[in-house]
């Protein structure tokens, strides 16, 4: 999950550089495309965060025992 959240930031930078690009073309359609992977990016950053806080919270094992 770690590695996952590290990744986050630099794919949402690419998504924006893509938008960019798209304005640029006034490309619309890719744009709305790329706006959405964006949030995308930001919930799923948001989901592992609030998980890695759940494993330092409670500790791994009872983390995982909640998972069944």
């Amino acid at each position: 999950m770690e590695i996952n959240l590290k990744d986050e930031p630099e794919a949402a930078g690419q998504y924006n550089q893509a938008v960019k690009i798209c304005v640029e073309a006034r490309d619309e359609g890719s744009k709305a495309l790329f706006e959405r992977m964006i949030q995308d990016e930001e919930r799923h950053a948001d989901y592992l965060e609030a998980q890695l806080h759940s494993i330092r919270e409670m500790g791994i094992a009872n983390y995982l025992s909640r998972q069944l």
